[in-house]
């Protein structure tokens, strides 16, 4: 989980940025909440693979967070988050409903064979259903394999832009490294490089099966966009 962690911690720092926060809470916890409507389900217990800001604005009883630093952790506590942090599913003690992991998380897990271990183990532990988000890698257009949409984001008078540039493998077709630049009118900071490697709306339907889901939905009118990107992805659910 550390390259998570570390993702992640641009994220929250992005948001905490952000002069848009009450906004974009709405709006995350809204596109949460429709795929819940989708269907027709109340969840008691959540768990937040990594950050979402819906996590800040969440409606079920008990909520937990794993792959943010204990420096992280802190930061949303001041922003008022009452989840619990975890070091990983393991220690989840009863199992949770649901199951939240936005910005693409299974990129993340560089190999088939990680994939295929990390939703196993989310079966053990989830009663109901995950959301996740994708691209349609399949349908990608070239001119988008090498920048992320850069985004700014705005706090009074100040600003920090935010660039993804994905280098990809040459010998390796699916697989590539994203380093995310930001920048300001002062300084400029760079973070990765981030392994990466792309997953598919079929493939990752059959690893979901393979693991004892049952239903995959790509939900058609939901789109999902990142703190620190333009580029919007799609919103999956299985359970």
């Amino acid at each position: 989980m550390d390259n998570i962690e570390k993702y992640n911690h641009i994220l929250i720092k992005a948001f905490i940025k952000n002069q848009k926060q009450q906004e974009i809470l709405v709006r995350k916890q809204g596109l949460i909440q429709q795929v819940y409507d989708y269907y027709n389900f109340v969840p008691n217990s959540e768990l937040f693979i990594g950050f979402n800001p819906a996590i800040l604005k969440t409606k079920s009883n008990k909520s937990y967070i794993i792959g943010v630093s204990k420096e992280d952790f802190i930061c949303l506590q001041d922003l008022g988050c009452q989840s619990q942090r975890l070091e990983s599913m393991e220690q989840l003690e009863a199992g949770v409903d649901t199951a939240i992991s936005g910005d693409e998380f299974f990129t993340f897990l560089i190999d088939e064979t990680l994939q295929r271990q990390f939703l196993t183990s989310l079966r053990r532990v989830l009663t109901h259903m995950c959301i996740t988000t994708l691209k349609d890698y399949k349908n990608q257009d070239f001119k988008d394999r090498e920048f992320s949409f850069p985004l700014i984001v705005k706090h009074d008078k100040d600003y920090e832009i935010y660039l993804e540039h994905h280098n990809h493998d040459l010998n390796l077709r699916n697989s590539w490294d994203t380093t995310v630049y930001s920048f300001n009118k002062t300084e400029h900071n760079v973070y990765g490089p981030f392994a990466r490697r792309a997953v598919y709306f079929k493939q990752l339907a059959k690893f979901t099966s393979d693991a004892g889901f049952n239903d995959f939905v790509v939900h058609k009118n939901l789109m999902y966009k990142s703190l620190i990107r333009k580029n919007y992805e799609h919103v999956i659910s299985f359970g």
